[in-house]
């Protein structure tokens, strides 16, 4: 959706186009899979730490509040996932 290649999704870059993308994926994560722990996501991003994965949490949510953009991004990735998975 980004055409942000995975591994550098999952480097350590902190361009801001990554970072949006990194929050992203741990909100839809923890939306659709309540069950997977912090620590499963973050192994998912290239190993980083649950405290990672919490605030990029945190970011997306306060994101979603003021970010249209984001907000609109967030819909279409959810219904695409919810769809066709």
């Amino acid at each position: 959706y980004y055409n942000i290649p995975q591994r550098e999704i999952q480097g350590v870059k902190r361009h801001r186009e990554k970072v949006i993308c990194r929050q992203m994926f741990c909100y839809i994560a923890r939306d659709n899979m309540p069950n997977s722990s912090l620590k499963t996501i973050g192994a998912a991003l290239g190993g980083r730490d649950h405290s990672t994965v919490i605030h990029s949490i945190q970011q997306a949510a306060d994101l979603m509040q003021y970010d249209k953009q984001f907000k609109k991004d967030y819909t279409r990735l959810n219904e695409f996932i919810k769809t066709n998975l």
